[in-house]
Parts: C-alpha cells; structure tokens; sequence
C-alpha cells in the first residue's frame, strides 16, 4: 500500500511537469486543468498517508505537504486571482518540488507512540504550509524582482505576496507552539527537535519578523520588499525544505 501511496505521489509530480511544459506550448484552460490534476494527485497521497497512520504521524513526511500546500496555493492564484503571468513560475515551483521529494523521501521511519498527539499533528501540517507559502511567495518575488516593469500589475502582486507571507507567519506560529507542545507532551521538554531543524525554522520565523515590520512599520520601495521577499523564500529551501529530505529512491520500490 505505500509503495502505491508513492507512485500516486509520483504521477501527480509527472502530471505537475507535463502542464509545466504544455506551458510552454499553449497556455490557458488545458494546461490549468493538467496541472489541476496532479496537485489532486499529489494531495490525495498525503491525505491517504495521513488517514492511514492515524492517530500516528508519519515521520518527515513534510515534504510531501510542502508540495501538496505549493499546488494548492498555485490552482487558487491560477483560477481565483487572475495572476496569468506567473502562472509559468507557479507551475514550476510545484513540479520541481514535487519530483524532489517524490525521488528524495525522508518517510523511510516507522511512526513512534510519542507522536501519538494532536500537537503532532498541527505541526506537521501548519508547519508545512508555512513552508508552501513561503516558497511561493520567492517565485512571485522572482518575477516582482526580474519581471517586466509594470506599477499596476507588480503592486497588486506584492500585496497578495504580502498577504500570503503573513498566512505563512501565522500558520508557522501555530506549527512552532504546537511543536513545542507535542515536545513536552511527549518528552516533558519544549525544545526537544531536532537541532539543526529547530534553529532553521526559528531563523525563518525571526527573518520574516523582520520582513512584516519592513513592510508595516516604514514606508519601503516595493523593489526592497520583492528583493526581501525572494531571499526568504531561497533561506527557506536552502534551510528548511532540502533538510526534510532523503537519499535519492526510486518512488514505490520500482
């Protein structure tokens, strides 16, 4: 059953790559919906992974939400919010993170009792849609830095980037007192991660701290703000999604 877990995982990340490339053919209806489909497919093999540890969590299993919560976030800007421009970074974004953890997976440890905790599980998956979000917001900073110079467009586009990095500042509160939590639930001591997880995630938190008061307390240059939103979104890859990863496997066993 987990290797079929896996390959799910594994045809949404293909499907992912395919509208990736139909991109770069013909845009609209056919690509969305290609794309559409393998986030369902992505999405629906964490869910099943989820439903089916319960009430355990599976261990570093949050690469696969980070991609899932990357897709989802992507249909939502591609279908709702009319950012057709970016939808080429979008849709890289979440084939290239989902073929990375599909062929890179960490959930390679049985779940223990000690995760046996709601805590656990709000970790796990705030924590990861912070990463999402953050992640994003670096490819909407990429073209906000890098795209073509239009005001209108590019201000509308940094104020919803805004307003997905404070979603992901709060989700990653939430994720952090949870974990926390769960730590003393289950080990009578808030802190007991793993170190170098654990001060990755708590230098994001603190950056972004920064970044909310750049962006509220002073009037900053919208070019400052996408330059600052793109090196969070690179810190958060380079120090809180490549860690969660694993050694290189073929997906399912194959």
């Amino acid at each position: 059953m987990r290797g079929n877990i896996s390959l799910l995982f594994l045809a949404g990340s293909v499907i992912c790559s395919l509208s990736f490339l139909v991109s770069f053919i013909r845009s609209g209806r056919v690509r969305n919906y290609i794309f559409a489909g393998g986030v369902l497919c992505t999405s629906v093999s964490c869910i099943i992974k989820i439903i089916l540890n319960w009430p355990l969590v599976t261990l570093f299993q949050e690469s696969y939400l980070i991609s899932a919560a990357c897709g989802i976030i992507s249909i939502y800007m591609i279908f709702f919010t009319g950012f057709e421009r970016v939808t080429l970074l979008l849709t890289g974004l979440t084939a290239s993170v989902s073929l990375f953890s599909a062929f890179f997976p960490a959930d390679i440890y049985v779940s223990f009792i000690k995760t046996n905790t709601i805590f656990a599980h709000i970790f796990s998956v705030f924590s990861s849609g912070a990463r999402a979000a953050y992640m994003v917001s670096f490819v909407l900073a990429l073209y906000g830095v890098f795209g073509k110079n239009e005001e209108s467009f590019k201000s509308n586009l940094l104020r919803f980037n805004t307003n997905l990095i404070i979603a992901g500042f709060a989700m990653q509160c939430i994720g952090m007192f949870s974990g926390a939590m769960w730590s003393f639930v289950g080990w009578g001591n808030p802190v007991q991660w793993q170190s170098h997880i654990f001060l990755a995630m708590a230098g994001v938190w603190f950056y972004y701290s920064w970044y909310l008061h750049l962006k509220i307390g002073r009037k900053t240059e919208n070019s400052k703000l996408f330059k600052a939103a793109l090196l969070g979104g690179l810190l958060t890859i380079l120090f809180t999604y490549i860690p969660d990863t694993g050694k290189f496997a073929i997906p399912g066993g194959m």
